[in-house]
């Protein structure tokens, strides 16, 4: 909504990115960036976060979606200084593109409001497949979000879904 919206036009050969730079994060500190993305049909689109010049990113994926769509991404400032983007990859043949609009940025405070604690888990050698159930127990009438760390020493691509309350 508002006046203008970024659109980025698909290219055969390279990316099309357009990126800005945050001032003043606190590292350690986490954040909230949100936008609402349109993208042409068989196209796909990323919101990013990255070190300022890193190659090494953050980012949510939209893909074939040419309704507005909300998009959000928490991160923690790993520098003072971070990049703020959206990308269309290279190998585009036909025109294709995709709006960013409503771009935010937000600190999120987090305050401990419970326990998380892993009920079942199937797997082994530290290595989880199927399902896993993690009990939240918190108490507030606000916004929470339950933040999971782990590691990924083969730098795979995490495949999962999340159901609050038994609902995806």
């Amino acid at each position: 909504s508002g006046d203008y919206a970024l659109q980025l036009n698909g290219n055969p050969t390279v990316a099309s990115t357009a990126a800005k730079t945050l001032t003043g994060l606190t590292v350690g500190a986490t954040y909230r960036v949100s936008a609402f993305i349109s993208v042409s049909a068989r196209t796909a689109a990323q919101l990013f976060v990255r070190e300022v010049g890193g190659s090494d990113l953050s980012a949510v994926t939209v893909y074939d979606q040419t309704a507005y769509v909300k998009r959000e991404l928490v991160f923690t400032a790993t520098a003072s200084e971070m990049e703020v983007g959206f990308t269309v990859p290279a190998g585009t043949n036909e025109f294709r593109y995709a709006i960013l609009d409503e771009l935010q940025v937000i600190r999120v405070e987090e305050t401990n409001v419970g326990t998380a604690a892993i009920v079942t888990a199937a797997g082994t050698d530290g290595k989880y497949t199927g399902t896993v159930q993690i009990s939240v127990n918190a108490h507030t009438d606000k916004e929470a979000y339950l933040k999971l760390t782990f590691a990924n020493p083969v730098g795979k691509v995490v495949n999962a879904s999340l159901q609050v309350a038994g609902k995806a």
